[in-house]
C-alpha cells in the first residue's frame, strides 16, 4: 500500500478510479491529467514531490497537511509520488525528495528541496504575499483606467 497521509483528497486513478475524499487539505495525484487539472484551476499551488521509501517525506507529511489546512482558501497543496508519476517528476527535473514546487498561474516561482518546514512556510507566505500584491496592482490599474 502506498503512503497516504491523513487528511488528504485522493484524485485520479489509483484507488479504484475516482479515489476517496477526506478533509480537503492535500490532493494526491495519481495521473498527469489530474495534476494538470489542478494547475489549470488553481492560481497558487504547492507541489510536494515525495516517494513511499522517503523517510524525510513521511516525517514532514503531517506538518505539510497542517500547512495545507492553514492555507486552504489561498493555496492548493498537491502531493506527487515520483515513482508513480514519473512523467510529472521528469517534467520538473525532480531528483531529490522531498522537493516542494511553488507555482503561480502554472509557472514555477520557487523550489525548496529537503524536509525544511520553516523554508516551506516562508515560501508559502511569499507566494501568497506576491500574488496578493500582483492582484492589487491589477485592480489599481483597472481603477485608474476606468477613472480616466
Amino acid at each position: 500500500m502506498s503512503f497516504v497521509p491523513a487528511s488528504v483528497t485522493v484524485i485520479g486513478e489509483g484507488l479504484g478510479g475516482e479515489g476517496e475524499k477526506c478533509q480537503n487539505s492535500v490532493e494526491i495525484c495519481f495521473d498527469e491529467v489530474s495534476f494538470d487539472y489542478v494547475l489549470r484551476h488553481h492560481q497558487l499551488v504547492v507541489v510536494d514531490f515525495t516517494a513511499e521509501w522517503c523517510r524525510p517525506c513521511k516525517r514532514i507529511a503531517p506538518d505539510i497537511n497542517r500547512l495545507a489546512i492553514f492555507y486552504t482558501d489561498k493555496i492548493k497543496f498537491v502531493q506527487v509520488d515520483v515513482d508513480r508519476l514519473k512523467s510529472v517528476a521528469h517534467r520538473y527535473g525532480i531528483h531529490n525528495m522531498p522537493t516542494f514546487l511553488f507555482i503561480e498561474n502554472s509557472k514555477t516561482v520557487s523550489i525548496v528541496e529537503g524536509a525544511d518546514l520553516e523554508r516551506v512556510k516562508r515560501h508559502a507566505d511569499r507566494l501568497v504575499r506576491y500574488a496578493k500584491a500582483a492582484r492589487h496592482q491589477v485592480e489599481k490599474r483597472h481603477v485608474r483606467n476606468v477613472t480616466l
